[in-house]
């Protein structure tokens, strides 16, 4: 699991820059094709630490692909409906799991566990760069069009907020920065997460704080946040 989230966790920032000069369909597809060595890693893996290693370009897979499937529905989507259209691909997104679940489960009944999994996963990662070739589109031209607009002036409707110091082109190193101790609520959250489930000793104290947490912030931003929404709040700057 360390070595997944680390793994994923880097590719979803490098994700997203590689995106702009490359392209959203060409991440997706290379997403995809490190993902062919991990089902025979999994079946001939001799000791664990080949399933180690197939954990870490699980996590490439996953930090490449979950990232461009996110970013190319923003791209070809209203403004006024990517709430819904990120809801849709987080829900999408877990039913797939639950399903692939239930297959994989079966097809460890009936093949075994190491069998069944290499099965589930050729398939899969087949047919995913198989559709990735032939029907995904490239989307990084509507973001363009989209950032021309509001370059120019044209576009109607709330525009980004920046921090501070942080400039409307923000490079990586800006955005790095913002997302890892510029804006503190990420990483005080997983930082106290992990300070008090290690000392109550107990998980559960962690997530009670997360609820806890998150309760306040929703209320913080019910009271004095400000609507974004292009249809509910039309003329916010």
């Amino acid at each position: 699991m360390v070595a997944f989230g680390f793994v994923e966790g880097t590719l979803n920032f490098v994700a997203g820059r590689l995106a702009e000069r490359i392209g959203r369909k060409k991440v997706l597809l290379y997403g995809w094709l490190s993902a062919i060595p991990i089902p025979v890693m999994v079946l001939l893996a001799p000791s664990w630490g080949w399933i180690v290693a197939a954990t870490v370009l699980l996590g490439v897979n996953q930090g490449l692909c979950w990232s461009m499937t996110q970013t190319a529905k923003m791209d070809i989507t209203p403004t006024d409906e990517r709430g819904l259209t990120m809801g849709l691909n987080e829900f999408s997104g877990y039913v797939g799991v639950a399903g692939a679940g239930i297959v994989t489960g079966y097809l460890a009944i009936g093949f075994g566990p190491r069998m069944g999994l290499f099965l589930f996963g050729t398939v899969v990662i087949g047919l995913a760069i198989v559709l990735t070739l032939i029907a995904i589109r490239e989307t990084h031209g509507w973001a363009k069009v989209e950032s021309a607009r509001h370059a120019s002036g044209a576009a109607t409707g709330p525009k980004a907020r920046l921090p501070r110091n942080i400039s409307d082109n923000p490079t990586t190193r800006d955005v790095f920065t913002l997302m890892s101790w510029r804006d503190l609520g990420y990483g005080i959250g997983a930082l106290a997460f992990g300070i008090i489930a290690n000392v109550t000793g107990v998980v559960t104290s962690g997530f009670w704080f997360v609820a806890i947490a998150m309760f306040l912030s929703g209320s913080l931003v019910m009271l004095w946040g400000e609507e974004t929404h292009p249809s509910l709040n039309p003329q916010g700057e």
